[in-house]
């Protein structure tokens, strides 16, 4: 429909078509009017907010800034303009613009709430709290800013204030999925995994049709629970509610890699990436499945991605060492390592490591649980199924270890349980003195359900966490009967392999600097030394290299360290169909090879921090 408009009076029907949505009759009108009123800002108004919904941006712009020209007191009209801005990317406009219609009208709730997902989108947390928490404060039952509220307080680090923050969004409106979604990612980041389980089920039970619900879900089973098939299972769910879903295939990518799915993996990864071109850690988890040539277009389109990407950013991290994989598969080994220390440098930044930390979390250890050491008592009976706690620093052979010993009729290897650590870390940090039988017997009850949830048939589980060589104490303590196994690798090629890899978990985060690695594998070995010294006996050390030469009779001293019956398949390890969540995935599932723990000297002349490290016994 075109309409005739000659006078401002005729503005009312104009409105009222881009009200109803009929945003190409409204251009057409506004366009006569503009043109027999150029000076009528509403005109300019209406054609350029008609002109946004039709996604044509930049005439948008064009027209509102006419707008503006016209009626330059109008606050809705850079309002308007930032809109626009944000969704073309420009975020730098977008805040200017939020900040004029702010500075016409001080009290414009929507524009605070504006602002303050600009200031998210540009990384500036702190001020998009500050400008939230104003749109919250002018309008107490704006729900909409709530909710940017808690994602903002999430940013900035502050989880328990957002999680408080959606819980009084949800005393509000109980029946706002997005809410209880977006509490159970707050409570996940706090480590409360059962609770964040339930919000999200709560989330789909309002909406059965919430994909990033069921991706949550899938992220959860994964990461927290050890559950690739019921992750596997929520990925596929949320791609059928949305195919188009870049971050489901992503993740469901992982989980096919970690249930040895290669091939499938890799079609998820350029799936996601065909789906969202830019995409670093699609780019990152494809690269580490991938053999680059010279000549590679995938090697190039990392190379243009990087050259394009924000530095001090999440996906500058994940480009550095995607792209360090790639030059060291080409062996570049000058360009390998400037992307590995640049990645190491700002994720080291961005987790805001202090090696301190690490040291005083030592020292505590000793503190609670070397002297003089504590006991369950009354004793308890021995936990059903018996554990078996594959240790040692991280790439230092844990992976393939367990595969060795999960290769057994008799055992389930559960991979890398995050429950001891995660519950012993703040019992240790949180008091003085030594270990009671209270939190002892909290401990094993904590540990105790995580491997009921498991669910496995077998008598016996594998625990490969490899950073629970900080526990040996204390599982000597709460769980006595358990088995301990301790890897032990070159010192050089283990830091070397920890270097090159990227951790997506914090408590990883001493890897991120040569001389940081150096210092924390001093604080291992020390702390190693103390366990053997007040538990002998109690702690079988597997060197790994000895391992690669010496397969079968180092299976076999193994499996009867374990008191596990010798089987032919453990030797056929890499057959093995079980779950491998770890960067060593793809090695495990081939046969033992020898000559890895020399991979380091190819860098050797980059490595300058380390050797002197580890050559320091002080």
């Amino acid at each position: 429909m075109t309409m005739t408009l000659k006078t401002s009076a005729t503005i009312t029907p104009l409105v009222d078509l881009f009200r109803q949505g009929h945003y190409a009759e409204a251009v057409d009108g506004a366009r006569q009017l503009t043109e027999s009123d150029p000076a009528n800002g509403m005109a300019w108004k209406i054609l350029g907010s008609a002109l946004k919904q039709l996604g044509r941006g930049e005439k948008a712009l064009d027209a509102l800034r006419h707008a503006a020209q016209c009626a330059p007191n109008d606050a809705e009209i850079p309002y308007n303009l930032a809109l626009i801005h944000k969704e073309l990317g420009q975020l730098e406009a977008a805040q200017a613009a939020c900040r004029e219609g702010l500075r016409l009208q001080p009290n414009f709730v929507e524009a605070w709430n504006n602002l303050g997902n600009i200031q998210r989108a540009l990384g500036q947390y702190n001020a998009a709290v500050e400008s939230l928490t104003k749109a919250v404060e002018l309008q107490p039952n704006f729900l909409l800013a709530r909710n940017n509220l808690g994602g903002a307080l999430r940013n900035a680090g502050r989880l328990e204030d957002a999680a408080a923050c959606y819980r009084q969004l949800l005393k509000l409106k109980p029946d706002y999925a997005e809410a209880h979604h977006n509490l159970g990612i707050v409570l996940r980041d706090l480590q409360h995994f059962d609770e964040a389980v339930r919000c999200f089920r709560r989330a789909l039970k309002l909406n059965p049709a919430y994909a990033e619900a069921e991706n949550n879900l899938g992220i959860s089973m994964e990461e927290d629970f050890s559950l690739s098939a019921q992750a596997v299972t929520h990925y596929r769910k949320a791609l059928d509610l949305k195919p188009q879903f870049p971050d489901a295939l992503n993740n469901l990518g992982v989980s096919l890699q970690s249930l040895g799915h290669r091939q499938e993996a890799i079609d998820c990864f350029h799936r996601a990436l065909q789906i969202r071109p830019f995409y670093p850690e699609a780019s990152r988890n494809l690269s580490m499945l991938h053999t680059f040539t010279t000549d590679d277009p995938l090697l190039a389109n990392l190379e243009e991605q990087l050259a394009s990407c924000p530095v001090n950013s999440d996906d500058r991290i994940q480009l550095d060492f995607a792209l360090a994989k790639a030059y060291a598969d080409i062996d570049a080994i000058d360009l390998c390592m400037e992307r590995l220390d640049e990645g190491n440098r700002l994720r080291k930044d961005q987790l805001g490591y202090d090696i301190n930390r690490d040291k005083e979390l030592f020292r505590r250890i000793q503190e609670r649980c070397l002297l003089s050491p504590a006991r369950l008592e009354p004793p308890v009976a021995p936990s059903s199924p018996r554990i078996i706690f594959i240790l040692g620093l991280p790439r230092s052979g844990t992976t393939l270890v367990e595969q060795i010993i999960a290769s057994h009729s008799k055992v389930f290897g559960a991979g890398e349980l995050s429950t001891l650590d995660r519950v012993a870390r703040p019992m240790i940090m949180g008091k003085t003195g030594q270990m009671t039988t209270m939190e002892l017997a909290e401990l094993r009850n904590h540990y105790q359900i995580a491997i009921d949830r498991l669910e496995s048939q077998q008598p016996v589980i594998t625990d490969k966490m490899p950073l629970n060589f900080l526990w040996v104490g204390l599982i000597q303590a709460f769980l006595p009967e358990a088995k301990i196994v301790h890897v032990k690798r070159d010192p050089i090629a283990t830091c070397w392999s920890i270097y090159k890899h990227y951790f997506p978990a914090r408590d990883l985060s001493f890897s991120c600097n040569l001389q940081d690695l150096a210092t924390y594998w001093h604080l291992y070995n020390d702390l190693m030394r103390c366990w053997h010294q007040t538990f002998p006996g109690k702690i079988y050390d597997l060197d790994y290299e000895r391992l690669t030469k010496h397969q079968e009779a180092e299976s076999r001293k193994l499996l009867a360290f374990c008191e596990l019956d010798w089987e032919p398949s453990c030797l056929d390890f890499h057959r093995s169909e079980r779950v491998v969540r770890t960067a060593s995935s793809t090695q495990v599932r081939q046969k033992i090879y020898q000559g890895s723990s020399q991979a380091w000297r190819k860098f050797e002349k980059h490595l300058g921090p380390l050797l002197a490290g580890l050559s320091d016994n002080g």
